[in-house]
């Protein structure tokens, strides 16, 4: 990432020939602070992940690039407060360094294990290093451990799994997401940066990410159970070129520029990743076991200057979309990737990917339909409104429950899309313009109630607010205002 924004990382720009039944898709999204006392928002500083805490009701991690936090938000006595997971020594001010992903062990509830992925400065002094310095950086994936409160780190020694010195600050990748069915750790490293993009770029037109005995430019994919020979994790057997000694075992995929920001579709288990662009265009792409990306050959739709390339390279997968960086309201400067939505699954947004850009602070959702898009939408914060919807969107989030969340580097906000269409239909229908007296929460909590997001709630998770509940007797649910 390059750009005097925040991130060189790349913009989504659409295929050809996509369906433009826009309608199809309601536009009723507004952008709310998730995190809220009275009338007093809780802020973070540059905010880059949003996590779920497994095993602990309400309780989410935040991570704070510069100043290497992972704040607990979470509830205490009826409001909002934050503590710290773990503090990282990754202070700097190059803008792509920092904390970049937080990783929850799929057993974390038993052994309390966490992995973290940082970029900081390589040098004696500790100063930041200039973009074309040697020995600048060094990104870190390790692995951490919290006590039994699942919310604070234990203060042992981190084990060291993976560490990639690098030339330049920026291009880092650096989001990390466990499989869902095989328990593996997958990690986006980008292609290493510089100014210009690849600095192998003229000595070696192919560049870092389509060398195969490097893991810049790539997607890895580790066993963190076990280990493989000197390495501290192990390799799993079926990845795609274990057999093959010209490439290094952990790489899953490769050709990538910057991905920046990804998630797996929780339902179907592929991969979605927004990949930041160089010159020209943004993409999204999905990804699959042994797939070439296609950078430094490929931008988007389009093939590189100065390379041998076809767009029908069957070397290379295509993206699901691209977009270019001048062009209205599907424009921008630097793709962030989101997360489909597995909500509500009455809601017309159900199988439908989120994703944004950091420059324009734009979010837009897509159907994909047989790899490519059927249809798509600008969302803003009211239907009307053309105004920025996420002001510095860095990355988006979303919990146990399928709730959306989207991060505002600049702001500071972790917000929640929030939208009646999101709630389930049939309760929503039939509460408008129906509420109760207030009621105390221990009243509540025997009654089948939702809150405003459609969610099921529990005594336990109750707090003060407005609920949506089906009272015995009623032949309708109704909304109903909770005391603490």
């Amino acid at each position: 990432m390059n750009r005097t924004s925040w991130m060189r990382i790349g913009v989504v720009s659409l295929a050809l020939g996509f369906a433009t039944a826009f309608s199809a898709i309601p536009n009723t999204i507004a952008f709310v602070n998730a995190f809220v006392n009275g009338t007093t928002g809780v802020t973070f500083s540059r905010p880059v992940s949003f996590t779920e805490v497994p095993g602990k009701d309400s309780t989410y991690v935040v991570l704070e690039q510069q100043r290497g936090n992972a704040i607990v938000i979470h509830r205490r006595n009826g409001a909002w407060v934050k503590d710290t997971l773990v503090k990282i020594t990754v202070v700097s001010s190059q803008n792509e360094m920092g904390f970049l992903g937080l990783a929850f062990h799929p057993n974390f509830t038993v052994n309390h294990k966490y992995y973290v992925f940082y970029s900081k400065t390589f040098n004696a002094t500790g100063a930041d290093c200039a973009a074309s310095s040697p020995n600048c950086g060094l990104n870190v994936l390790e692995e951490r451990q919290t006590d039994t409160s699942l919310i604070k780190d234990n203060g042992t020694a981190a084990r060291t799994l993976i560490g990639i010195p690098k030339s330049a600050m920026n291009h880092n990748g650096g989001d990390i997401h466990f499989g869902l069915t095989d328990g593996y750790l997958y990690i986006t490293v980008g292609d290493g940066g510089d100014p210009q993009g690849d600095p192998t770029s003229t000595a070696l037109p192919i560049g870092r990410a389509q060398k195969t005995d490097t893991i810049l430019g790539k997607i890895l994919r580790i066993d963190v159970n076990g280990t493989t020979g000197n390495k501290p994790y192990a390799i799993p057997a079926d990845n795609p070129f274990v057999s093959n000694s010209a490439y290094l075992p952990e790489i899953y995929a490769m050709g990538v520029r910057n991905p920046w920001r990804w998630s797996f579709d929780r339902l179907t288990g592929t991969m979605w990743i927004g990949e930041v662009g160089n010159a020209t265009r943004e993409e999204i792409d999905t990804v699959a076991k042994g797939a070439n990306l296609g950078w430094r050959y490929m931008e988007g739709f389009a093939c590189q200057p100065n390379v041998t390339c076809t767009v029908t390279d069957p070397r290379f997968s295509l993206p699901i979309a691209a977009y270019p960086h001048s062009g209205g309201d599907t424009s921008g400067t630097a793709v962030i990737g989101g997360y489909v939505y597995r909500g509500n699954p009455s809601s017309p947004y159900y199988g439908l990917y989120f994703y944004g850009d950091n420059g324009s602070g734009q979010v837009w959702v897509i159907r994909p339909v047989n790899g490519r898009i059927q249809e798509r939408l600008t969302l803003h914060p009211t239907p009307t409104s053309s105004a920025v919807a996420v002001p510095g969107l860095t990355a988006f989030g979303t919990d146990s429950k399928g709730t959306l969340y989207a991060l505002g580097l600049s702001s500071g906000i972790v917000y929640q899309l929030s939208s009646p269409d999101l709630l389930p239909v049939p309760i929503w229908h039939h509460t408008m313009g129906k509420a109760f007296a207030p009621i105390l929460i221990r009243d509540l909590s025997g009654l089948r109630a939702h809150d405003l997001q459609g969610r099921s709630v529990s005594g336990q998770s109750i707090h003060g607010g407005v609920y949506i509940a089906h009272r015995p007797g009623e032949n309708a649910p109704s909304l109903v205002p909770v005391l603490e």
